[in-house]
């Protein structure tokens, strides 16, 4: 379990600043560009992106003062460069998913990804053959799935139960019980 990059981070900033909303809706504003093969490989430049997992990031790098500094100057219209940023999201799953789960057949993705049409179109081709379809297919609303799993992990520090995959996932020297607990006065 790592943060492969950005994710929507960086679509939703961009989308804001040129929309005035908090996401493209229905990944519109990203289908109506071009991706930017110039921006794409400063973009994809980042050392985050070399590191082996485990790894996490989130809005203290991928931001849009990083943006800016990649796109130092050029003239790049911004629905290109929101085009450009939906290929590096796409990019940057499928190359940790064939680096760190080559042969998976199945991707099954979560999150505010999955309402985002032209995301999961661009995923399915960076990632073909292998079949991409959303959580709710298997029963799981996408936008519960983190919930579900600190719900989970809550669970299992009530019942003092140790985590046994948090090693491989997190790089801890064993399994261990997650969490605090801590009681009111």
């Amino acid at each position: 379990g790592f943060d492969t990059g950005p994710a929507n981070c960086l679509l939703d900033a961009w989308a804001e600043r040129h929309l005035g909303r908090s996401f493209d809706s229905g990944g519109a504003f990203a289908a109506s560009g071009r991706v930017d093969r110039d921006l794409l490989a400063r973009l994809l430049d980042d050392p985050y992106f070399l590191l082996p997992p485990p790894k996490s990031t989130g809005r203290e790098v991928f931001n849009a003062t990083w943006l800016e500094q990649r796109l130092d100057g050029a003239n790049v219209a911004p629905a290109d460069v929101q085009a450009t940023l939906l290929e590096l999201t796409a990019r940057t799953v499928a190359d940790a998913i064939g680096k760190h789960a080559a042969g998976s057949d199945d991707v099954i993705a979560c999150g505010g990804g999955v309402h985002n049409p032209a995301l999961m179109v661009a995923l399915a081709a960076a990632l073909a053959p292998a079949r991409v379809e959303s959580s709710a297919t298997h029963g799981v609303d996408p936008d519960f799935v983190e919930a579900m799993l600190f719900a989970w992990l809550a669970r299992e520090r009530l019942l003092e139960r140790p985590v046994t995959d948090v090693a491989r996932v997190t790089g801890a020297r064993g399994a261990r019980v997650l969490g605090a607990l801590y009681f009111g006065a």
